[in-house]
């Protein structure tokens, strides 16, 4: 993937996500929910790539690229494992994800 379809890649799921959750709060979606939390981990995965080939582009560090991909692998195990678990994004878990007036008022559901 280059540069450019990582940033595009970013853009297209960085602010979706903002706006899948607001929308879902208001419709009182658990679906929309789970859908813009997919998206917005979709979106730090995405900005995890673009640093690591910015650097390695910008910078010539061409142990970035390989690095940045190390660095998504406790992330997408840690989503792995709470839905092995049977942990929903919408249970309040994910508190690093969320404000904590949202996990507040995810949990009080």
């Amino acid at each position: 993937m280059t540069s450019n379809e990582a940033l595009g890649k970013f853009m297209a799921t960085a602010l979706p996500s903002i706006f899948k959750r607001r929308i879902a709060s208001r419709l009182g979606s658990g679906a929309l929910e789970a859908e813009a939390h997919q998206t917005r981990i979709c979106a730090y995965l995405s900005a995890i790539l673009l640093i690591g080939l910015g650097l390695n582009a910008w910078l010539g560090w061409w142990w970035a690229d390989p690095f940045a991909g190390l660095l998504m692998v406790p992330l997408i195990g840690w989503e792995g494992w709470e839905a092995v678990r049977g942990h929903t994004c919408c249970d309040g878990w994910h508190s690093f994800m969320w404000g904590p007036d949202e996990v507040g008022r995810i949990a009080a559901q």
